[in-house]
């Protein structure tokens, strides 16, 4: 976990002031903070598995373009690949020459990205049998290249749909602050109420719980209407 994502924990602190102003209990604030807490946790794993992921499609596509160029001037692939090693994201330093194309083979697998695994087995074809390098590699390299722009047109499209999303619980919050604020002493004997004042928690739990998981929706691109 990077260093700024802890900065992302200190809404909790946040929440807990929001919740102990609208119910005036320090106990279930406390409650409603820490499932906050560990919403946050469970968003930021989420990030990092989509941040991971971007970063694959991107060095992968990185990776077959700049060999697609060096190839113009070069019949060898491990040849072409020290011109632009220094280029390269770390995955693909310090790779052999006589084991080049069954290296960045391993790499794509574990990257586990269907376009760059094809153009992995198309430089393994192709040093094991020659042939026109282009013809071999396009359509792998088409699909590497589509990949990264589907990644981030979708991405694009979901940040329009979360802060559609994000305007309607910052409405919902307003709303209950709303109240707090307007019916004044009203609000505060209701709150002596035992029901009132668990119901009022309930709504503040659903509410967090539900807008945390529209941010795990975001990551894992199940967000409805896209």
């Amino acid at each position: 976990m990077k260093k700024k994502d802890y900065l992302y924990f200190l809404i909790t602190p946040l929440i807990f002031l929001l919740s102990f102003y609208l119910i005036e209990d320090w106990i279930i604030s406390l409650l409603l903070a820490v499932l906050v807490g560990v919403e946050i946790y469970l968003v930021l794993k989420l990030k990092k598995k989509d941040e991971d992921l971007y970063h694959k499609i991107e060095v992968s596509y990185e990776f077959t373009n700049f060999m697609n160029v060096q190839m113009l001037s070069t019949t060898n692939v491990f040849e072409g690949y020290q011109a632009i090693e220094a280029y390269l994201s770390n995955e693909f330093q310090g790779i052999s020459g006589e084991e080049f194309a069954s290296q960045v083979m391993e790499i794509a697998n574990n990257f586990n990205l269907i376009g760059f695994q094809l153009y992995a087995n198309t430089l393994m074809l192709y040093t094991n049998n020659g042939g026109d390098f282009y013809k071999l590699t396009k359509a792998p390299s088409d699909l590497c290249q589509k990949s990264k722009i589907h990644y981030l047109k979708m991405k694009k499209k979901k940040r329009l749909k979360l802060v559609e999303l994000f305007v309607l619980y910052f409405l919902w919050i307003f709303v209950l602050l709303f109240l707090k604020i307007a019916l004044g002493t009203y609000f505060e004997e209701m709150l002596e109420n035992a029901y009132f004042q668990t119901g009022l928690a309930l709504i503040l739990m659903i509410g967090y719980y539900s807008f945390f998981k529209l941010f795990r929706a975001y990551y894992t691109n199940k967000i409805r209407g896209l």
